[in-house]
């Protein structure tokens, strides 16, 4: 049956799904000021006072809830008017594909490493300032800590709320948008400038696999190998590993161009079940002062980190 819908409420939606990104980052920081607040006045005197000295365990502890428990909140409550549509059948990835996907997913995230790299250069070149990023902070982390967040709590939440919650609840749109619009909240949720890139990249792979299989574990497991490497790359290795495992991402970066320019078009998406093509959505999004505000606030945000 054919969903009645105007086209400002097209326009509102897209609207929305821009607005639940700024609420997840506005009250992720707010959350996160509250958390660390009570955790400094309250969780480390109580601590001490038993003789417990304060580790890293418990900021990590804070930082997952604050990162991960609003968007859990925030995502289904602003988006919760937006069209609904039925859930796909599921279709497991063959192993095949998979053994495809986990390079490719490796190539995809380290290309657009390396071109924000090149950005942020030439933003120190122009601006005459130089930059920070707040991944730095990480280096003091226990080794076993870093690798439990980065590669089982990470893909897991990350997943659920962007590839599950978000990405769903998008749908309607069509899944291009779907996948356009999870990505983007999946850039942005991470506030910072250095991840943005190849955050939304990664983001629209894995939104495109969570489409064509309709399941969350192959993004799960895609998303953990990739974090994998980066957990890697930072052990204390000599200069041949490094030299192996740099020559390891360069293929995986040519597998990944070869593979997208060869596959690409094979892919088809469902439109979804609005009576509008392609072209009248892209209009009514960027028609969208929502979209604009938002996206823009967003944005300027997550650059505004590398200056801090």
């Amino acid at each position: 049956m054919e969903i009645v819908f105007l086209r400002k409420d097209l326009r509102k939606c897209y609207g929305r799904a821009m607005i639940c990104v700024f609420c997840i980052l506005l009250f992720t920081q707010l959350f996160a000021a509250a958390a660390y607040g009570l955790y400094e006045w309250v969780a480390v005197p109580l601590l001490l006072r038993r003789g417990i000295a304060p580790g890293y365990a418990g900021l990590l502890l804070v930082n997952d809830i604050s990162v991960y428990l609003p968007p859990l909140v925030i995502i289904p409550l602003v988006l919760r008017k937006m069209p609904r549509t039925e859930k796909p059948a599921p279709h497991p990835l063959p192993l095949r594909e998979l053994a495809i996907a986990i390079p490719f997913c490796i190539g995809t995230l380290y290309l657009f490493a390396y071109v924000t790299s090149g950005l942020i250069a030439v933003i120190e070149a122009l601006s005459g300032v130089e930059t920070s990023n707040i991944l730095d902070s990480l280096d003091g982390i226990p080794l076993g800590l870093y690798a439990f967040t980065t590669v089982v709590v990470a893909p897991i939440c990350e997943e659920f709320l962007f590839r599950r919650l978000f990405l769903n609840r998008c749908r309607a749109l069509g899944e291009v948008s779907a996948i356009l619009l999870s990505a983007t909240g999946f850039a942005l949720m991470h506030q910072n400038f250095y991840q943005l890139l190849y955050a939304f990249a990664l983001g629209v792979v894995l939104g495109s696999v969570a489409i064509l299989t309709g399941r969350l574990r192959e993004c799960i497991l895609l998303h953990a190998c990739t974090n994998a490497v980066s957990v890697l790359l930072s052990l204390p290795v000599s200069d041949e590993v490094y030299a192996f495992l740099g020559l390891a991402l360069l293929a995986c970066i040519v597998f990944t161009v070869y593979i997208f320019f060869k596959r690409y078009r094979y892919y088809s998406f469902d439109p979804g079940p609005l009576p509008y093509d392609g072209a009248t959505k892209r209009r009514m999004c960027l028609r969208s002062p929502c979209f604009w505000i938002c996206g823009l606030l967003s944005l300027a945000a997550s650059v505004a980190t590398i200056f801090i």
